[in-house]
């Protein structure tokens, strides 16, 4: 393992955005960072050795589920009568 010569500055601190429409504190990747990144068979990805969490998971409420729930049904219900009605087993108006 090689030792790694570690600024004083902190690279991490409130400092003014690197670029237009990025938030504090984020610092782009150097090539030199790019050495500590690394991916498993399974193709999750890590920094200096620690798992990095690239996912998002939300949640619906009961009442925004049942609701789309609802609107599946429905939908499937109108593609449904849409195709009775092409295939002429249904009287169309």
């Amino acid at each position: 393992m090689t030792k790694k010569l570690i600024s004083t500055e902190d690279p991490w601190c409130d400092k003014e955005p690197y670029k237009d429409g990025w938030p504090k504190g984020v610092r782009p990747l150097s090539f030199g960072a790019a050495e500590d990144m690394g991916f498993d068979r399974k193709h999750r990805l890590y920094w200096c050795g620690e798992l990095l969490v690239t996912e998002n998971r939300f949640s619906l409420s009961w009442w925004q589920a049942a609701t789309a729930v609802a609107v599946a049904i429905a939908t499937v219900g109108m593609a449904l009568m849409d195709f009775l009605r092409f295939m002429g087993w249904v009287p169309g108006s």
